[in-house]
């Protein structure tokens, strides 16, 4: 876990090779002023960045969605599920908050 926090190196099962692309979901306004904001906040933060759709290009290029905050709030979210195709499936369990503090010792 302490790995994870410090940076996650993922291993694709498969090259990972788009064929089709996200569609733009429709917007309000008012929503589109958000979603404005949240790829910019993520652009500067260095967490997404701007690429021309190409076949070519290997890589995978993702869609955005809005889930609403507590305080009538929207919050930005990348939907990478179709990203899962790509990537090994391995079972975890997780016990609890209290199994992690056990993995410090």
């Amino acid at each position: 876990m302490l790995e994870t926090v410090g940076g996650l190196r993922l291993h694709f099962v498969n090259p990972l090779l788009q064929t089709i692309f996200p569609q733009e979901a429709p917007l309000s306004e008012e929503n589109r002023s958000i979603d404005v904001l949240g790829i910019q906040e993520m652009l500067q933060k260095g967490a997404i960045h701007v690429v021309s759709p190409s076949l070519e290009t290997p890589g995978l290029i993702s869609s955005l969605f809005l889930v609403p905050q507590r305080g009538g709030r929207q919050r930005l979210v990348v939907n990478l599920k179709p990203l899962n195709q790509f990537l090994p499936h391995e079972h975890f369990k997780m016990e609890g908050i209290h199994m992690v503090r056990d993995l410090r010792k």
